[in-house]
């Protein structure tokens, strides 16, 4: 069964926009309750641009005795990791943090810092959590995860989608048939990747800047878990409950004005 991980970091970021106490993280996870949704997505940043310790905190005791899941992605950050240990997350998935990016850019190197991760998730795997690293889908970045502990790797999409919408975009023939196939060519290393973790006894998810119209191809790749997707939910929620929300307001105007 194909699982959905919904990313509850942009009802923060509409939050923070503001300085409120509104959206809440939490009142949209209860909504998704009685859904089929499987589990929920938090990436506690650094700096903080979005979910906050204290969202953590309230989702993490929640959570904890829901039926949903509960993955906690992070920089591989002592401090970090400090918060993940007290959370009810599941699952720990590591990714590669820059400040100055508006979002995840890459996947993870784990090559590059194989010794430190070795270290690094001794702590989570001990707690009984599972660990996931965040990385392109490379083959040797999927042996290395293999070989310091990782019991998932999530591929990194954001490739894929990209050549996606850069070849619904295209208005000549030469430039759509030259971007479709850089868009077959990184889908045949998705597909790949998935074997290849498969094989490296590896459990397999998917995130980065999936749709509705990207989502269907990357769905018909087997032997996937678990699908992370968040601002497009996020966006596709505002566009559909814009005329319900709007008539609650409509509504609750109504009735002050009946009962003057």
């Amino acid at each position: 069964m194909k699982e959905l991980y919904v990313n509850v970091d942009h009802i923060a970021t509409l939050r923070e926009a503001r300085k409120t106490f509104e959206p809440s993280p939490l009142a949209l996870v209860k909504l998704l309750e009685d859904t089929a949704v499987a589990g929920i997505t938090t990436h506690l940043r650094e700096d903080r641009r979005h979910i906050q310790d204290y969202d953590i905190y309230e989702l993490s005791q929640y959570l904890g005795n829901s039926r949903l899941g509960f993955a906690f992605e992070m920089a591989a950050s002592k401090d970090i990791r400090a918060i993940a240990l007290r959370t009810s997350a599941d699952i720990c998935t590591i990714v590669p943090e820059n400040r100055n990016e508006v979002t995840t850019e890459g996947g993870l190197d784990v090559i590059a810092q194989a010794e430190y991760l070795k270290e690094f998730i001794k702590p989570i795997l001990d707690s009984g959590k599972k660990v996931s690293f965040f990385i392109e889908p490379a083959l040797d970045q999927i042996v290395m995860a293999q070989s310091v502990g990782a019991n998932y790797i999530e591929i990194h999409t954001g490739r894929f989608t990209n050549l996606h919408k850069f070849h619904s975009l295209r208005t000549s023939d030469v430039e759509r048939d030259a971007a479709a196939n850089l868009l077959k060519i990184e889908y045949e290393h998705i597909k790949q990747a998935v074997i290849y973790a498969r094989g490296h006894h590896l459990k397999v998810n998917m995130g980065h800047g999936l749709t509705l119209d990207n989502l269907p191809d990357i769905a018909k790749i087997d032997n996937v878990d678990q699908y992370h997707i968040g601002h497009s939910i996020i966006s596709t929620a505002l566009i559909h409950g814009i005329k319900n929300a709007s008539a609650e307001f409509i509504n609750t105007l109504n009735k002050v004005a009946q009962e003057a």
